[in-house]
């Protein structure tokens, strides 16, 4: 990598970092941790949940995948549309109206103890098995693009991922996807836009 290239990754995660550090300034209760105190706007949480699912590795993962399989790959994409359908015309109104944050909460108040703690237990296992699938791949990126080791990125990307998430809740969950998606999207029309 040359002189710039570190530059611009440095500038890109101290952005990343600076946004998630300033919205970070006060949680006080677990509605504003869970629900970034009810003052997201639909267009900005719709924005940070396309920037999530729709990341770098998702284009090119798909592009290739849809290349080599043909559309029948998409199937995955229709599938899940129809589900956030029913999630958001529903299911939502049901879960805001019983005063619900997170699934867990649901599976508690409508099943008891046990299918709370069951799901809870199930949701952290499942969460600490695909973490390291994502480390793994920003850390082989960085690896490969600076020629250091990726044990080293894995050791600096996880805890500080981890930190902001656990000080920030969702608000600097739904910040940092929207800086994220920003620069997904103004680079995708920066290389749409390049003649061939």
């Amino acid at each position: 990598m040359a002189a710039v290239d570190y530059v611009v990754v440095l500038v890109f995660f101290a952005m990343l970092l600076g946004v998630s550090a300033w919205v970070t300034r006060r949680h006080a209760s677990a509605e504003q941790f869970f629900l970034a105190g009810r003052k997201l706007t639909w267009p900005f949480v719709g924005f940070a949940l396309i920037a999530v699912n729709v990341d770098a590795a998702y284009a090119i993962n798909f592009a290739g995948s849809g290349y080599r399989f043909g559309i029948l790959y998409g199937h995955y994409e229709v599938g899940a549309t129809l589900c956030l359908v029913v999630l958001v015309f529903a299911l939502l109104p049901l879960y805001r109206a019983s005063g619900i944050y997170t699934m867990p909460q649901l599976l508690k108040k409508r099943y008891g103890e046990s299918t709370h703690l069951f799901y809870s237990v199930i949701a952290i296992l499942a969460t600490c098995l695909t973490l390291p699938v994502g480390t793994n791949a920003i850390s082989k990126t960085l690896s490969a693009l600076t020629g250091y080791n990726l044990w080293l990125f894995a050791a600096i990307v996880v805890p500080v991922c981890v930190a902001l998430a656990i000080t920030g809740g969702l608000t600097t969950v739904a910040y940092s996807n929207v800086v994220m998606g920003v620069i997904i999207l103004g680079l995708s029309l920066i290389h749409i836009s390049e003649p061939t």
